[in-house]
């Protein structure tokens, strides 16, 4: 099964840099946009094994779209690229730009990896267990119900 990748980033020189890339590089299957509202609606139509989203975009902030896409039970890993200005809420990790593609990578298999041994996704605080319907803060385990 392809690693499915959202990419969300404003600016369509990188965007279509990365997709040439990735797809060559790492062989993912990609969807690219380049806002939030186009970001939501991608998520609700197809399952995402991680996401890369710019913290800047046109309608909104990209740790803002982290934090709606948890709200509406997006549990995939998101990568943050920022300017270096403030550290990721919502997302699992944050990449300041601009970055080696090398760089980018690390990042992508380090997030993938930790999904794909059970570690769970980390947003912000917390940690998440997907499998085992569990959000771990500071060692105290929350079981969740599948509603949750």
């Amino acid at each position: 099964m392809p690693i499915r990748l959202l990419l969300v980033d404003p600016d369509a020189i990188l965007r279509s840099s990365l997709v040439e890339q990735l797809e060559r590089e790492g062989g993912y299957q990609i969807t690219a946009l380049e806002s939030a509202q186009q970001a939501r609606s991608a998520t609700r139509e197809a399952r995402f094994s991680l996401a890369i989203i710019n913290r800047h975009l046109p309608d909104g902030d990209g740790d803002g779209l982290a934090a709606s896409l948890r709200a509406d039970g997006v549990a995939c890993p998101i990568l943050l690229l920022t300017d270096g200005d403030l550290p990721p809420v919502a997302a699992n990790d944050s990449l300041v730009k601009p970055f080696r593609f090398s760089t980018l990578l690390q990042r992508l298999h380090a997030l993938l990896s930790q999904r794909a041994t059970g570690e769970g996704v980390r947003i912000g605080p917390y940690q998440f267990h997907p499998s085992a319907k569990v959000l771990e803060l500071n060692g105290r385990k929350i079981r969740l119900t599948e509603k949750e």
